[in-house]
């Protein structure tokens, strides 16, 4: 990793903790919304929508290269022919940047490894890649509607592991169908991968948005149930004082009050350090708000402009006084972290 970018960075994150960034420095850019899977949990297939074309994500990132962190997200990216170009695009016009994470359903192992070494030759930036798994192989292929998704997944986890030269992890959210059904699963998960370990998986908590998922009405666990397990689950970990574990510690240590109150237990950075940025170039808060605020050709594909936009501005103050549907995903709970690295969490009430 470049030690210039980092420590941008880690300005950035620095002086996020005392108000508003005058850009942000992360961004989640869904490529697409199409996707092969059909699960009962996000709806995002069942979409008919449009992208962004190369051309338009060309000259975006010529405008916004100053983003040091960006989650390239679908649908399944991976369906995207064009995807290595994309991915170039990023890279050349983004000299600052120090995070870049994909996350895929596993259906396209190979495509997955080609762009994980095209990146890796591009690129000195930290390379996070996270593959979908929902349980033990009968139930993730059930959950996903596609035959063949666990054998897939699988295969994809174990030639990223072999690529080397970046970080792999499963990614599982909780749900009514694989509450406790973790060690099964890395029963299941060994023969590929003896070494498999809890280290290996980040686990999320199920979250509702009408205009990503889509699922407002999909049915959601007891979220007690939710609380419990992540508990149980992170007091498994192994301590570590690696960056990312000490996210992913105080991002478990959140989940309880989280879910207790329905309240994020420390300030979102969405507007203030981050911004969700739609296959169809639609705006958003971020991932979970249903708040959209224009659309990047409004703006001359200038984020500058968006950024400053009364719209945007009111959207913000709103979000700082946690006047939206308040959310824990890692998405947004993440740069949240980074800011709010001296406040201590609160313990469940």
């Amino acid at each position: 990793m470049k030690l210039i970018p980092t420590a941008k960075l880690a300005k950035k994150v620095l002086f996020s903790a005392f108000g508003r960034l005058p850009f942000p420095y992360k961004l989640n850019f869904v490529v697409t919304g199409r996707c092969n899977c059909r699960c009962r949990n996000c709806f995002i297939w069942t979409k008919k929508t449009s992208e962004m074309t190369l051309d338009e994500i060309r000259e975006f990132f010529r405008l916004n290269g100053s983003l040091s962190w960006i989650d390239v997200t679908g649908g399944e990216i991976f369906m995207r022919e064009d995807i290595l170009e994309v991915f170039e695009i990023i890279i050349e016009s983004c000299p600052d940047l120090v995070y870049l994470h994909f996350p895929t359903n596993g259906t396209y192992p190979e495509r997955a490894v080609e762009a994980a070494k095209f990146i890796k030759e591009r690129t000195k930036a930290s390379l996070v890649v996270t593959i979908s798994l929902d349980g033990p192989k009968a139930l993730h292929d059930r959950l996903r509607g596609l035959e063949g998704t666990f054998d897939s997944a699988v295969k994809t986890f174990v030639e990223l592991k072999k690529t080397g030269g970046l970080a792999v992890y499963f990614g599982m959210t909780f749900s009514e169908a694989n509450i406790g059904l973790f060690e099964e699963t890395l029963d299941e998960l060994r023969p590929f991968y003896p070494k498999i370990s809890i280290e290996d998986f980040h686990f999320n908590i199920p979250h509702c948005s009408p205009h990503y998922y889509g699922n407002e009405k999909a049915a959601q666990p007891e979220m007690s149930k939710v609380a419990a397990e992540f508990a149980r689950l992170a007091a498994l970990r192994k301590h570590s004082l690696s960056p990312l574990a000490l996210f992913e510690k105080r991002y478990a240590q959140g989940v309880s009050p989280y879910l207790a109150t329905g309240k994020s237990p420390i300030p979102c950075a969405a507007l203030s350090a981050t911004v969700f940025l739609t296959n169809e170039g639609d705006l958003f808060p971020c991932t979970i708000w249903d708040e959209k605020l224009g659309n990047i050709r409004d703006f001359g594909l200038s984020l500058k402009r968006f950024w400053e936009s009364p719209k945007t501005v009111e959207a913000y103050r709103k979000a700082s006084r946690g006047q939206c549907p308040n959310c824990w995903t890692p998405c947004e709970t993440f740069p949240a972290l980074g800011k709010s690295l001296l406040r201590p969490l609160p313990r469940k009430s």
